[in-house]
């Protein structure tokens, strides 16, 4: 009989299937190349020590293939690397790109596509989650699992989601578990109702339901059985149970505020724009105006951002943020600095999603600030709202009159357990707080403190800007005219958010283009 090995950097289902189990190194600690779209070779370079000395898999099929040197000099004998190792100071190897390969023929592709079923009384439509793609060990990422998804806003699992013309027709509330069939196969999991699904499609997300051991066993449900045919008719009926959702946010109503402005901006005024930009008269008096240079502040272009949550993933690595599970999202008590908001809104009877990252707005009269017993909150000046933790009593009065809902209470002791060789991912330049204090976003401060005062305040970057793919984030000095952060800040499409409170955020938000307004 022959013999399963799996090999791997962490022991999933398969491993579970074979006889020998070989650890693979990170791909943080292994040597390697690969090739661009355009057949350039790029290295990979390891950016730690390796912690156990497992081989790369890329070692390991050279052992079974009859031996090949390690590491970076098997790249050497592979590679002409140049002299002085340029290659590896680049990343690339020149001259190595390859003729592009021709474009495919759409016709040929649209003859190959099978034919849509008929639609029954639903249509079964299953995609991949964008933080727990299935195939990828990511999804054990416990920072991926707490994640709000872009669209339901579900962490910690997976849901049918209904459009609320469909759930009304079946008898389906939010939070029902219903049982969802397709052909012989089916499956159960709690209903999420949503405008921005279709009527007639109930929609379901892979990569759940996993049974390995790691922290992803037993979240959500695996609806694979019910991924083929695509678009074929599903029924979906309610077994009469209930199921609390963990939401990362549940309100997606504005409320009477125009927040996350998406209007068409072209039809509106240049002086209501602008009003929204001025400073109101307040009824706080800030101790001491922020004085000198730099003066830290940010900007965020709601039209490029497309809620992918980077951002907030980014933060919570940068700033030792704890993930709190299921049980306390549910509660309303995630911990996390930074958040997407989603808010609905219909045009032309089509429901359409706004996405507004919304953090400290590190306020200038910062309602904050005012109500600390033991002045914890307080007033940097470079213009930030700076938290002491150790002057913090935890009486959450802060949290209370904070508009934003920007500051988070450490209910728990969250980092008290966890294992020696995590402790190697925290951030040694931010305090592992303890339970009892507010914590909150300070322009991630460790980086400013620790810059070069020589250096120009534009190297300074936060992990929610390097992080944002569509770069809707910057960050940067306010006295600095040249800097793009000042420019962003007086164009005609930015805002701030509640200004009309008088607390002067440095965060400004640009407005969704409506289809009047130039890119």
């Amino acid at each position: 009989m022959p013999t399963v090995a799996f090999a791997g950097g962490w022991a999933g289902e398969a491993a579970a299937h074979a006889g020998v189990v070989l650890p693979l190194a990170h791909d943080l600690e292994r040597w390697g190349d690969t090739r661009a779209w355009d057949g350039t070779v790029g290295l990979v370079q390891p950016t730690i020590r390796p912690l156990h000395g497992a081989p790369s898999l890329d070692e390991l099929l050279a052992w079974l293939a009859g031996g090949a040197p390690p590491g970076l000099a098997a790249l050497r004998a592979l590679h002409p690397l140049g002299p002085d190792d340029e290659a590896l100071a680049h990343g690339v190897v020149a001259d190595t790109a390859e003729a592009p390969l021709p474009a495919p023929d759409p016709a040929r592709l649209a003859a190959g596509a099978p034919p849509r079923p008929p639609c029954a009384r639903h249509r079964s439509r299953c995609r991949c989650s964008p933080r727990s793609s299935p195939g990828r060990a990511r999804r054990t990422t416990p920072w991926l699992q707490e994640l709000p998804d872009p669209v339901t806003q579900l962490t910690w699992g997976n849901a049918a989601v209904l459009s609320p013309r469909t759930a009304e027709a079946g008898g389906v509330a939010e939070g029902d578990v219903v049982r969802v069939a397709v052909g012989g196969a089916e499956v159960t999991l709690p209903a999420r109702v949503l405008p921005l699904c279709p009527d007639g499609v109930v929609a379901l997300t892979l990569g759940y339901g996993r049974t390995g051991p790691s922290v992803a066993a037993g979240v959500g449900t695996d609806v694979r059985p019910l991924a083929a045919p695509l678009g074929a008719a599903a029924t979906v009926t309610p077994t009469g149970r209930r199921q609390q959702l963990p939401l990362g946010q549940r309100n997606a109503r504005r409320d009477g505020y125009e927040v996350a402005l998406d209007r068409d901006v072209a039809s509106v005024s240049d002086a209501e724009l602008a009003d929204r930009r001025d400073d109101p008269p307040s009824a706080y008096a800030h101790p001491a105006e922020p004085q000198g240079s730099p003066q830290w502040g940010m900007t965020i272009d709601l039209d490029v951002c497309t809620g992918c949550g980077a951002c907030v993933v980014a933060c919570q690595a940068e700033n030792n943020v704890p993930t709190v599970g299921p049980v306390q999202v549910a509660l309303g008590r995630r911990m996390h600095w930074m958040r997407v908001d989603r808010y609905l809104a219909e045009v032309d009877g089509a429901s359409h999603a706004t996405f507004q990252p919304m953090l400290c707005q590190q306020c200038e009269h910062a309602p904050c600030e005012y109500v600390c017993p033991t002045w914890a909150a307080v007033h940097s000046p470079d213009g930030l709202n700076e938290q002491v933790y150790n002057r913090c009593i935890g009486t959450r009065f802060c949290a209370n009159n904070c508009p934003y809902e920007a500051r988070r209470f450490n209910w728990f002791h969250f980092s008290a357990d966890v294992p020696p060789l995590q402790q190697l991912q925290l951030n040694p330049d931010v305090t592992v707080r303890d339970r009892g204090v507010m914590e909150k976003c300070t322009f991630c401060v460790q980086r400013i403190r620790t810059r070069d005062q020589d250096a120009p305040t534009s190297l300074v970057h936060t992990a929610c800007e390097r992080a944002c793919p569509t770069a809707a984030i910057t960050f940067g000095d306010l006295t600095d005219p040249d800097a793009a952060v000042t420019r962003r800040r007086t164009d005609r499409r930015a805002y701030r958010e509640l200004e009309e409170l008088g607390t002067r955020p440095r965060v400004s938000y640009l407005a969704v283009r409506g289809p009047g307004e130039p890119a």
